[in-house]
């Protein structure tokens, strides 16, 4: 008999989903910026570790700036597409971890936004259902493209 693994079941809304993700990735950057800072000055600055951060810290601030892109008051109900989604439950999260745990989140909401996509395509066309439509599409895009990113980053080890 296989070990059960434990889970969060998380339930959010889209914009929920958006202002963690954006806080989330805020408090990474800090971290990882700060680590970043720490070694400038010293011999670290011409590490692998100092250049893999940098990396890191703009991977980040790309994500980061994607999703401040999103203006979630053009689409009327937004606030009100829930969705759950399952993550890993571990009592200490590494750096890596939680963007994992923050791309899933993000990913489930494009699946939300895709399903009210969906639904709007089967109704009666509108001017204002084709507005809804394109401004659904575009905050789409820019969180696919904010995990885009995120699934690159890669964090140096703290001890490496």
């Amino acid at each position: 008999m296989g070990r059960k693994r434990k889970v969060d079941e998380v339930s959010m809304t889209v914009v929920d989903a958006i202002s963690s993700a954006q806080s989330d990735l805020q408090e990474l950057f800090d971290e990882c910026d700060n680590w970043k800072s720490g070694m400038e000055g010293t011999g670290l600055e011409n590490s692998n570790k100092y250049s893999m951060l940098d990396d890191v810290c703009s991977t980040l601030e790309s994500a980061i700036s994607e999703l401040d892109s999103i203006d979630t008051s053009t689409v009327s109900g937004l606030d009100e597409l829930t969705f759950k989604c399952i993550l890993r439950y571990k009592r200490q999260k590494s750096r890596a971890d939680r963007t994992s745990d923050i791309v899933s989140y993000l990913e489930c909401a494009v699946g939300k936004i895709e399903d009210r996509v969906s639904e709007l395509e089967d109704l009666p066309e509108t001017d204002e259902m084709e507005e809804q439509i394109n401004n659904l599409n575009e905050i789409k895009d820019y969180i696919e493209s904010a995990t885009s990113d995120l699934e690159s980053a890669d964090y140096p080890g703290m001890y490496s």
